[in-house]
């Protein structure tokens, strides 16, 4: 009925998952839920510094910067506090050398400018589109958006898979 293939993947695919094997992917799984979220919330803060950023107080544009640098790249860093881990591999290195050169750039701003004491307070970190290096601002805010939303599609993906490894096993 099933060729040898199909038998030897059909055997892979349901045979139950090792405890320790389970582990890692219930990590991962805590992980991506959490990334996944934040995505979404990169995404839509994004948009809403595209809409009304220049309408905005400088000052609660610079809090909302900062907490969409810093939700941005919390799935990427390592922390000491969490026990799930940091997002690590493929999933942290976009295709699109574009949006990867932005990636980037959100990770050492939030490294360098956004998350330390030692910056100063209105330090201006720049990003990369195209081949200009602009300030982070308006220009920026759509830009942010499309990486947001292309790495949520990304890590959905690789969420639903492990999922369905963890419901197999």
């Amino acid at each position: 009925m099933f060729s040898r293939w199909s038998r030897e993947r059909h055997v892979a695919y349901h045979r139950p998952v090792e405890a320790g094997h389970r582990e890692r992917l219930e990590r991962e799984r805590k992980r991506l839920v959490l990334a996944v979220a934040d995505m979404k919330h990169v995404a839509v803060a994004a948009a809403h510094l595209a809409a009304y950023g220049r309408e905005m107080n400088a000052h609660a544009e610079r809090v909302m910067q900062t907490g969409l640098v810093v939700t941005y790249a919390r799935s990427y860093v390592k922390s000491q506090r969490s026990s799930h881990g940091a997002i690590e591999g493929r999933l942290a290195k976009p295709e699109d050398p574009w949006l990867r050169d932005l990636h980037k750039g959100l990770l050492a701003a939030r490294c360098d400018v956004f998350a330390v004491n030692d910056a100063a307070p209105w330090q201006r970190a720049t990003f990369p589109i195209g081949r200009f290096h602009v300030p982070f601002g308006h220009p920026v805010y759509g830009a942010i958006e499309g990486l947001a939303n292309a790495q949520r599609v990304l890590l959905q993906a690789r969420l639903d898979e492990v999922e369905r490894e963890l419901a197999a096993g």
